[in-house]
């Protein structure tokens, strides 16, 4: 626990994501209810957000590939391949002037069951950053937790 007048690890890290320096984040919480209090706080501030396994685990690239499409903001046209993921993202609305923050609680097991979809992923994420801070969309952060 923090002590008294020092920020919080959910502060910390909204400071880390409102910089917005980079593409992936890992943040630790101390406990489930924080990554609750994490979403909103970053939907108080302005941010568009997606919970990728806030409900179900994402272990394979299929799973990962079926919680983008559930999440409800991918394209009609979202054919649920990585290529067609990087794609999608990347025509997503700017939804807000902070950009896109991607919370990821438990990615452990898609990194020890498919490696090569896991580092996709952070080569997609990086990608649509730059992408989006190049066209003035805010950027898009992905958090991992660990």
């Amino acid at each position: 626990m923090p002590h008294r007048g020092e920020p919080s690890s959910v502060d910390k890290l909204i400071q880390e994501l409102e910089r917005g320096e980079r593409a992936t984040y890992t943040w630790a919480a101390s406990e489930p209810s924080e990554w609750t209090d994490l979403s909103a706080e970053l939907r108080t501030r302005g941010f568009s957000m997606l919970d990728l396994d806030e409900i179900e685990p994402v272990s394979s690239e299929e799973t990962l590939l079926n919680a983008f499409s559930a999440s409800g903001v991918m394209p009609s046209y979202f054919s649920r391949t990585l290529t067609s993921l990087k794609e999608c993202l990347a025509v997503l609305p700017k939804g807000s002037e902070r950009g896109w923050v991607v919370l990821f609680r438990r990615p452990k097991k898609l990194e020890e069951n498919e490696p090569e979809t896991w580092k996709a992923l952070g080569e997609i994420a990086s990608l649509i950053h730059d992408r989006f801070r190049e066209e003035d969309r805010g950027g898009f952060r992905l958090v991992f937790g660990i």
